[in-house]
């Protein structure tokens, strides 16, 4: 099973929602139509939520793994390790930042935008879907 994984973003809406309508940046929006594309199942990286199916329903906040010091981006990274362990057997793939995937080397992880600014990522993803 392919399973995609999305880093959340700060641009969300102002209302409690499902976690795939809050966020509302154009890199999470053209994220999204890729795994739902090509993925079997995907969930959304959440820095204050960890593993996030995209129909939790969730309040806006404001945290970022990009402004948590190294032991609180380790903590976040074992427990999106162990919520992995539910699917485990699949191959993942990940459309998010280098803080986000740091914590999940090891697993069977494809980063098809890694090394990428946002520009470019924007690019590739409206080739690819």
């Amino acid at each position: 099973m392919r399973i995609g994984l999305v880093a959340c973003c700060a641009t969300k809406g102002a209302v409690p929602c499902a976690a795939q309508d809050l966020y509302l940046s154009p890199l999470f929006t053209k994220s999204r139509a890729w795994v739902e594309r090509h993925c079997d199942q995907w969930f959304i990286l959440s820095a204050k939520h960890g593993l996030l199916a995209p129909e939790t329903v969730i309040a806006p906040y404001e945290r970022t793994l990009n402004r948590m010091n190294a032991t609180d981006r380790r903590v976040w990274g074992d427990r999106v390790r162990q919520q992995l362990e539910s699917v485990a057997g699949s191959r993942f793939v990940a459309l998010a930042g280098v803080r986000y995937c740091e914590p999940l080397v090891g697993l069977d992880l494809e980063r098809p935008m890694a090394g990428l600014g946002i520009g470019r990522q924007l690019a590739w993803l409206s080739r690819a879907t």
